[in-house]
C-alpha cells in the first residue's frame, strides 16, 4: 500500500506527460486544463481511497481479521505499483489509469469499506 500511495502522490506531482499523451498534437488549453484536472481528480481519490484503507489496516481489522480482504489488498496494491510505474515511465494515456484505479484503488477499498461497515457498524465478527 504504501508504494501504491508513493507512486500515486509521484503521478499526482507530475502528471504533465500523461495528461499530454491523452491529446492530439493540436490541443487547445482548454483539452489540456481538462484533462488535467481529471486525472488530478482520479489521483486524489485514489489518495483518499488509500488512506481509508490504511484506517482499516491499521486498525486491525483487515489485517488480523480477514484473510480473503488482505489477500485482495496486497494483490492489487502490488498489481498498482507496477501498473503505476509503468504508467508513470512509459508515459500511458491517462484514460488507461481509470483501469488502474477502479481495479487496484477501487476495489480494494470497497471490500475494506464493507468489512468496517460490517464489523463496526453490524457488529459482526470477522
Amino acid at each position: 500500500m504504501v508504494a501504491h500511495l508513493i507512486l500515486t502522490i509521484t503521478l499526482l506531482l507530475s502528471r504533465d506527460e500523461n495528461v499530454r499523451a491523452c491529446l492530439p498534437l493540436d490541443h487547445t488549453r482548454a483539452e489540456f486544463e481538462r484533462k488535467d484536472v481529471e486525472l488530478a481528480t482520479g489521483l486524489g481519490a485514489a489518495i483518499g481511497l488509500l488512506i481509508i484503507e490504511f484506517m482499516g489496516f491499521l486498525s486491525g481489522l483487515s489485517m488480523f481479521g480477514a484473510p480473503s480482504i488482505t489477500l485482495i489488498s496486497i494483490t492489487t496494491h502490488a498489481t498498482a505499483s507496477v501498473a503505476l510505474a509503468y504508467f508513470a515511465l512509459d508515459v500511458w494515456d491517462c484514460d488507461l489509469y481509470w483501469w488502474i484505479f477502479g481495479l487496484c484503488s477501487g476495489l480494494p477499498a470497497l471490500s475494506e469499506i464493507l468489512l468496517m461497515v460490517g464489523v463496526l457498524g453490524l457488529k459482526k465478527s470477522v
